[in-house]
């Protein structure tokens, strides 16, 4: 048994083995992880990825299954997982990048994982199942909407500061085949949305529009605005989308 713990939070581990540990002959193991929310602040670990970033991650985890001889095609074999993990309150730069969720389960012969995240204010869900025998036969799923170059660029370790410039996408991807056999795997995506913003453009476009409409205002009392003025302000609105 091991106990990790930094500041109050602890995340408590252990790992047993029948025959016991370092011998490796067949036999089974056990595993066990239980957290309540450890805080990212103090976490040197965390800080090195993204200087600054805050926020709680909390975890459990109960795995079983099977040592097996030299010569067998997995060494170590999974028979049963029940996992859950949490990211939450995650805080970088001022700002609240949101936070995601990962389960993952056995049931008789297979397992199931599932994300949903909103990191980065983006909504992503993703689904795999997965044979425990085998070639571990897989199918997958995500789809994703929502997703902002510019949040992600602020939140991933090298982004200090947001670009001037976003790209928005949605859109979904799916693949299967053996995990086992990586060259074997078969997969397709799309994209049902993919936008290339420039912010500050647009702010720009926004401010000139409303300055011209305002100096329209100041000139009720006299004659209405030429063509010329016409085109440049309906020039200038187009900025405002």
């Amino acid at each position: 048994n091991r106990v990790i713990q930094t500041g109050t939070d602890r995340i408590n581990l252990s790992l047993s083995f029948v025959p016991p540990m370092g011998d490796f002959s067949p036999g089974n193991w056990n595993a066990h992880v239980q957290s309540g929310q450890v805080q990212l602040a103090p976490l040197v670990y965390a800080q090195d990825l993204k200087s600054g970033i805050a926020g709680a991650i909390q975890m459990s985890l109960e795995g079983s299954g099977e040592l097996h001889p030299p010569g067998a095609a997995e060494r170590v074999s999974v028979s049963s997982v029940d996992a859950n993990a949490a990211l939450t309150g995650i805080r970088a730069g001022n700002r609240n990048f949101g936070g995601l969720t990962l389960n993952a389960k056995t049931a008789g012969s297979t397992l199931t994982v599932n994300l949903d995240s909103n990191l980065a204010q983006s909504s992503i869900h993703a689904a795999v199942r997965a044979a425990l025998g085998g070639e571990h036969a897989a199918t997958g799923q995500v789809t994703f909407s929502d997703v902002h170059y510019a949040n992600w660029a602020e939140l991933l370790p090298t982004g200090s500061s947001t670009p001037d410039f976003d790209v928005v996408l949605d859109g979904s991807a799916a693949f299967s085949g053996p995990l086992m056999k990586p060259e074997s795997l078969m997969g397709n995506a799309q994209l049902t949305k993919a936008e290339l913003v420039a912010p500050s453009a647009a702010r720009t476009g926004t401010l000139a529009s409303k300055a011209t409409r305002t100096e329209r205002g100041r000139k009720n009392d006299g004659p209405g605005p030429s063509e010329a003025e016409e085109s440049e302000g309906e020039l200038m609105r187009g900025g405002d989308t």
